[in-house]
């Protein structure tokens, strides 16, 4: 029968395909037989025959796990099968790569047959996953990214683009080294996607390691824009808006004074803050330090003054009214209204050492405000029985 079949293959195309037939139906019977097989293969030559003998050979190879010639099999169904047959083409591709990487071994080759499935799908998860295994396992991540970025170029739903430059900057960042590549990564996700919580957080943690405090202090005034124009749904989402507006402008605040060394700039923002919360005892601790530190004493003053309606603690607004009266007497020259504040922290505590001291040095300094002093020292010793210099 198997020389019948050979003579008549012999005579033409009908007469080949014929063959073919016959050929399939013998190893039906007999899968095993090696004659059958080569006759077979030979006729898979024919450009006319190679699909359709590919297709009979297939589970052949499969089942006698003839891997290399399966592969061979599927790649020649692959070039026959309909380019608008995305799903099919890439059910064959993912066979073969299956095939390449969990009988072969053959890691880079598979790699190539999955990255030409997912060109034919680029909206395909799994293939994404069996990629991104390979290069794992590997250490082909390098690979993985130029294939995304060479997908992605060709792309046009902003949807679609957007997923794969976010995946394209998450692999440089966490697997290339690359920190400079990293943050061109996340601004091309921006260039999408201008309001990107996502990038934003990346790009300002790079920034900080990096030591880039006027790129983290971009960042953060996009970060701030995001928040001030978005809508909450109701109020507790709006009282959270607000607490991370505050946060993010403390943040810039030290940026500035700390690092770019721009105490100007630093007090603005704590000023914004204080615009927003007068009742801010933070940014207003702040922006003492800040005052004091610049020898701005008129606005100290203001300061000063502003605490003292914030502060809640006895002692330490007791402690704020002396440090206005020192910057009373000593840079403002109002030394009447300094006695006044002195007077009435010894009212509320005649024993409070740092006002009676401070009276006490006026004395000697101040000559002209000495009657002033001495009775204010005097009610302080009718209430506490205080024997201090007259």
């Amino acid at each position: 029968q198997l020389g019948a079949v050979a003579s008549v293959a012999l005579q033409g195309p009908d007469a080949r395909a014929e063959a073919v037939a016959v050929l399939r139906d013998v190893l039906a019977l007999k899968p095993g037989h090696g004659e059958a097989l080569a006759q077979l293969e030979g006729l898979g030559e024919d450009p006319e025959l190679s699909v359709q003998v590919a297709e009979i050979l297939e589970p052949l190879y499969a089942a006698t796990s003839d891997w290399d010639k399966l592969v061979a099999s599927l790649e020649t169904e692959l070039e026959a099968a309909d380019a608008a047959d995305t799903e099919g083409r890439v059910g064959l591709l993912s066979r073969i790569g299956e095939t390449l990487l969990d009988q072969l071994g053959a890691a880079d080759r598979a790699f190539d047959a999955y990255g030409r499935a997912l060109r034919e799908d680029p909206r395909s998860d799994a293939t994404g996953q069996r990629l991104e295994q390979i290069a794992d396992a590997t250490d082909t991540w390098g690979d993985y990214v130029f294939l995304l970025e060479d997908i992605g170029a060709g792309l046009t739903d902003p949807t679609l683009m957007l997923a794969y430059r976010t995946r394209v900057a998450q692999v440089v960042e966490d697997h290339l080294d690359d920190a400079a590549r990293a943050q061109d990564a996340w601004r091309a996700v921006l260039e999408i996607d201008p309001d990107s919580g996502l990038a934003l957080e990346h790009l300002e943690e790079l920034f900080r390691t990096g030591q880039q405090w006027t790129e983290l202090d971009e960042v953060y005034g996009r970060r701030l824009s995001v928040l001030l124009a978005s809508e909450p749904d109701d109020e507790e989402g709006a009282d959270g808006t607000a607490v991370q507006v505050e946060e993010l402008r403390f943040s810039m605040a030290v940026l500035h004074e700390e690092m770019l060394e721009d105490t100007p700039g630093a007090i603005d923002i704590y000023r914004t803050v204080l615009e927003a919360d007068g009742s801010n005892l933070r940014a207003a601790q702040a922006l003492d330090r800040l005052f004091g530190a610049e020898g701005r004493h008129e606005e100290l003053s203001e300061n000063l003054n502003l605490q003292l309606g914030l502060v809640e603690d006895d002692e330490e607004r007791r402690v704020v009214q002396c440090r206005l009266a020192a910057l009373l007497v000593g840079h403002l020259y109002r030394v009447e209204d300094a006695i006044a504040l002195y007077g009435e922290v010894l009212a509320e505590d005649a024993g409070f050492t740092d006002a009676r001291e401070a009276l006490e040095a006026l004395i000697a300094s101040h000559p002209d405000h000495q009657l002033a002093v001495a009775e204010v020292l005097e009610a302080a010793r009718a209430l506490t029985g205080f024997q201090g210099p007259a």
